[in-house]
């Protein structure tokens, strides 16, 4: 069995956090257009939804970021 250290368990949840981030806003912005066509109050409520997801994901990646920065 692989070792796994505290580093690789970072470095994983931080690019989890990235990926989720930076991934589900490409996915929005792509979607934008489409929803708009559904109406002038879907792309709101879409974005508030990701919003839920999105800053959590932000306070993670930025929180470990500073952990990998102060671990160095």
């Amino acid at each position: 069995m692989l070792a796994v250290s505290w580093d690789t368990v970072r470095l994983f949840l931080h690019v989890l956090a990235a990926t989720v981030w930076v991934g589900g806003q490409l996915t929005l912005a792509a979607l934008v257009p489409v929803l708009r066509r559904l109406g002038a109050e879907i792309p709101r409520a879409a974005a508030r939804r990701f919003n839920q997801v999105a800053w959590p994901a932000f306070a993670v990646l930025a929180a470990l970021f500073l952990g990998i920065l102060l671990a160095g």
